[in-house]
């Protein structure tokens, strides 16, 4: 039987929600960097 440490559990759920709020912020973050560097290309 495998007792799963509780504080280790919120740790790892903290760092899930962490990530995934990281990666969206990020994604936001590049696209808009790509599209500004695009839009000056373009023109």
């Amino acid at each position: 039987m495998i007792v799963i440490d509780e504080t280790k559990l919120r740790k790892f759920e903290f760092f899930v929600k962490f990530t995934e709020i990281f990666l969206t912020f990020g994604g936001e973050f590049l696209r808009g960097v790509l599209t500004k560097n695009c839009s000056k290309a373009g023109t």
